[in-house]
């Protein structure tokens, strides 16, 4: 998947029953927004933009004197429960599918 294959909707105007019927495309549409709002070359070149945000969130970590390793670690949990979920939920789905 590219960049461009994620749909780009401002904020408040996605449609509100995405988060439900598909979290993962939620996730990355949120994402996206945030790069899209903060960086103007997202297009051009996603891997500089992520790394940009990255370094800014530490920076905006120290301003408000949070710990970004520890918060990093528990987005980490929150990622790799999510993705549990998500594999958890396809294979569910790929069973029932046999059986149907």
């Amino acid at each position: 998947m590219n960049i461009d294959e994620i749909p780009s909707y401002k904020l408040g105007q996605a449609p509100e029953d995405l988060h439900d019927k598909n979290p993962k495309l939620y996730r990355l549409v949120v994402a996206k927004r945030a790069l899209v709002a903060g960086y103007e070359t997202v297009e051009d070149d996603i891997e500089a933009c992520i790394t940009d945000l990255l370094a800014d969130l530490r920076h905006l970590c120290d301003a408000l004197d949070l710990d970004f390793s520890a918060l990093d670690n528990r987005g980490f949990g929150h990622y790799v429960a999510e993705a549990k979920e998500m594999r958890e939920e396809a294979k569910f789905e790929a069973e029932m599918a046999i059986v149907v």
